[in-house]
């Protein structure tokens, strides 16, 4: 049996948001590849030390939040909770991301875009933090102008965390950088980066499998 969604759809520059739907279920019908692994991170709430030891002590404004793949709504739920920001844009294009589950779909304090990044129109001036979750899957020939268009949304001193992969990296699509590279894209879109870890692991994914991860986490300030 397959549970009928009825939902209204608006079109708003080139991104479907969705205004009403019902609660998917268990025999909901997801295509979504990354479904499995998206309920397996729901059943562990914490986020990244470097970003959490990041916001702990940061002391700027926290009404507004972007992040960039979050379809677990794990990250929006603990900004929300724990880290007191007031609203949040969370924006994917998997169907995962309106699921009722972790956060009702009715909160005002979540917005939810389905949309690939890259085709998001970021609201110029408007967040006190930009979060890269998923940015590492962002097609790399787009990835600059992206960057520019973050440093454009966030406000003054607005801070942006993201993580990337690099070489060798099992678990994300195979889109590598090196810091170097990255650094150059940072300066150009007129980010500072004040910190960065790099880690290149034998790690166990989500869903079990071996592989290695090659990670950049990259803290930076619109300068």
């Amino acid at each position: 049996m397959v549970v009928t969604r009825s939902f209204t759809l608006c079109r708003q520059v080139g991104i479907w948001r969705v205004n009403n739907m019902e609660k998917f279920g268990n025999t909901f019908e997801n295509t979504d590849p990354w479904r499995e692994a998206i309920l397996v991170e729901r059943k562990h709430l914490h986020m990244e030390k470097m970003l959490k030891h990041i916001l702990d002590s940061y002391e700027g404004e926290r009404k507004n939040a972007l992040v960039l793949g979050d379809a677990s709504l794990v990250q929006s739920l603990l900004l929300l909770e724990k880290q007191k920001f007031e609203h949040i844009v969370d924006v994917d294009s998997s169907p995962s991301l309106m699921d009722d589950d972790i956060i009702s779909i009715n909160d005002p304090r979540l917005e939810r875009v389905l949309s690939d990044f890259d085709k998001y129109d970021l609201p110029v001036d408007s967040f006190d933090l930009v979060y890269g979750k998923s940015i590492a899957f962002n097609p790399k020939e787009t990835t600059p102008l992206l960057l520019e268009k973050i440093s454009q949304s966030l406000k003054e001193s607005g801070l942006f965390y993201a993580t990337w992969a690099g070489e060798g990296d099992s678990f994300r699509e195979g889109i590598y950088y090196s810091f170097d590279e990255l650094k150059r894209m940072y300066e150009n879109s007129n980010l500072a980066i004040f910190e960065k870890q790099i880690k290149d692991i034998p790690m166990e994914g989500l869903l079990g499998g071996k592989g290695r991860a090659h990670t950049i986490k990259i803290a930076a300030r619109k300068k």
